[in-house]
């Protein structure tokens, strides 16, 4: 029995150590957030249906940044108001939502310039006072939220772009993630908001994933931008086929150590794996 016992313990000690060892020499698990921005009424149906199900087949998570409202801004005498997201584009994102692998956020309000040819670049929000990017914001999520039924709690600027305001208003709207062209660490700090910054494309997302798997962090997240126009099918001009992108896809998924998810889903991980998730934030790609 002794000698039971003997062999028992040292398989066990053999066993842990096999297992440490292991996790010692793995990589992190790498989380890739692809965000695909500038849905709207206006985008063709065919285009994103075909978008959809190259993501779906491979059950690979997608968020949305979609524009509540098309129209220009400013609004200029005698133009027509910016007309809401049509039912047609509401019910395709009901049926992406009910397979459970997509996010929608909130891509500004409509997205328009409200300072054309500023040297800080485009914007919709930057400079426009509280109370107009408040009302903006609120109108926007509310249309959002009563056409899709959900709530929506990610929010991505326009080009990107935003002041010390936005994100002050994004707060008391009650959205839980922003997601800017990049990591911002006085609004990390400032706001205690996970910022998830979204500002590469999906071109070089095989060389980000391989130089995160080198990297120290240790709850790497690596994203991707992604605008329709960009695929030559749907635009002459665009950089990307769509039998392409299925390829980059394909490679994603045979990957044994990342881990697709939304804008939402990212940041609730990182704010369970380090109450300071500001400073893993700020490595963000």
């Amino acid at each position: 029995m002794m000698r039971f016992r003997t062999v028992c313990l040292v398989f066990l000690v053999l066993l842990s150590w096999m297992c440490i060892s292991r996790d010692a020499h793995a990589g992190p698990r790498i989380d890739v957030v692809i965000r695909f921005d500038d849905y709207s009424s206006g985008m063709a149906t065919d285009s994103v249906l075909r978008f959809f199900m190259l993501f779906e087949k491979r059950s690979i998570p997608v968020t949305f940044a979609v524009i509540p409202f098309g129209g220009n801004f400013p609004k200029a005498p005698g133009q027509p108001e910016p007309q809401p997201l049509t039912e047609e584009k509401a019910w395709i994102l009901r049926q992406m939502l009910s397979t459970g692998n997509f996010e929608v956020a909130q891509h500004g309000f409509s997205h328009e310039e409200n300072a054309k040819d500023s040297p800080q670049g485009s914007s919709e929000f930057r400079g426009l006072s509280p109370e107009e990017q408040t009302a903006r914001i609120t109108r926007g999520k509310e249309l959002l939220e009563s056409r899709l039924g959900i709530r929506v709690n990610s929010f991505a600027p326009p080009w990107n772009t935003y002041d010390e305001n936005t994100v002050s208003v994004l707060k008391k709207c009650g959205f839980r993630v922003f997601s800017p062209g990049g990591p911002d660490p006085a609004l990390q700090a400032g706001y205690d908001m996970p910022v998830i910054g979204c500002g590469a494309g999906i071109r070089t997302l095989r060389a980000r994933i391989e130089e995160a798997r080198k990297g120290t962090d240790p709850h790497p997240v690596v994203t991707a931008l992604f605008h329709i126009f960009e695929i030559k099918d749907f635009e002459p001009k665009g950089n990307l086929t769509l039998a392409e992108l299925a390829e980059t896809l394909d490679w994603l998924k045979a990957q044994p150590d990342v881990h697709c998810r939304t804008l939402g889903d990212a940041a609730k991980k990182l704010r369970r794996a380090s109450p300071c998730h500001g400073e893993a934030a700020r490595k963000r790609s």
